[in-house]
């Protein structure tokens, strides 16, 4: 009987109604109040707590509020690991599971990941930010592309070793004890191998 009412007890805890227990960053970052993780669990806050403090990975916000992922790590444990799993961790874990953890935290906080410019001057600042960003991809890849040329052909290259695998060889096999660096050396000063910017 007093386990029926303390389960009663923990699922009418707090509503998840409030502003504040959703925050997302500019950047896109999701986090969730402590408050609302132990509704969505069906448990206390004060065993968030708890749990927190022995859960490797969770990661907190300045307002010690859990990121999306450590939102999935509590609710798994309260609906499955627990050993007192509840339908309310179970429920929510699926509703997570279905939505996404992030997602969630961004509708709850009414947050808009696209951003859709309100107004012609925002619609073309953004347009020219977005032209400007592209004309510089392109340039970089351009700029990039003696070394992903060559990276391509290395690393499709069928007789290729890298040197300080040639040296182990050397020196299990052969028997020429010689280190990395000092092959290297010898490479270089041999000509097999190009040294510096030439």
């Amino acid at each position: 009987m007093i386990a029926k009412e303390k389960e009663a007890k923990q699922t009418q805890l707090v509503p998840l109604s409030l502003p504040d227990d959703f925050t997302v960053t500019e950047g896109g970052a999701a986090f969730i109040s402590q408050t609302a993780v132990a509704v969505l669990c069906g448990v206390t806050r004060e065993a968030i707590c708890q749990r927190i403090k022995l859960v490797t990975g969770v990661k907190l916000n300045e307002f010690n509020q859990l990121d999306s992922n450590s939102l999935e790590l509590i609710t798994g444990h309260y609906a499955f690991d627990s050993q007192r799993t509840n339908t309310v961790a179970l429920e929510s874990y699926r509703v997570l599971a279905k939505a996404g953890a992030k997602a969630y935290i961004y509708f709850k906080a009414g947050y808009n990941a696209l951003q859709i410019p309100t107004t012609l001057p925002d619609a073309l600042r953004l347009a020219a930010d977005k032209a400007e960003e592209v004309e510089s991809l392109k340039a970089q890849a351009v700029l990039d592309a003696p070394k992903v040329q060559f990276a391509d052909s290395v690393s499709h290259s069928a007789d290729s070793i890298i040197v300080a695998e040639y040296a182990k060889n050397l020196s299990t096999y052969q028997k020429c004890p010689i280190g990395p660096n000092k092959l290297g050396i010898y490479l270089r000063e041999e000509k097999y191998l190009m040294s510096g910017a030439r």
